[in-house]
């Protein structure tokens, strides 16, 4: 079980794709999916939010750093 920012909110394994957007022969950049499981007990959904928001943040900014 890893813990996101918060150790109350136990972060499942995640994942994520990138794959081109293609719209008929043009390539119109790329998707970027990304896929968080988290388990909310006892805890506000603001919170939840705040820390599922930043774990996206922190993902993004990680992809982003590996691909350049």
């Amino acid at each position: 079980m890893l813990y996101g920012v918060d150790q109350d909110i136990p972060l499942m394994p995640f994942g994520f794709s990138i794959l081109p957007n293609v719209s008929g022969s043009t390539l119109d950049g790329t998707l970027l999916t990304m896929v968080f499981q988290i388990t909310v007990k006892n805890v506000s959904s603001k919170q939840a939010v705040e820390v599922v928001t930043q774990i996206v943040k922190e993902a993004l900014q990680k992809i982003i750093e590996a691909v350049n």
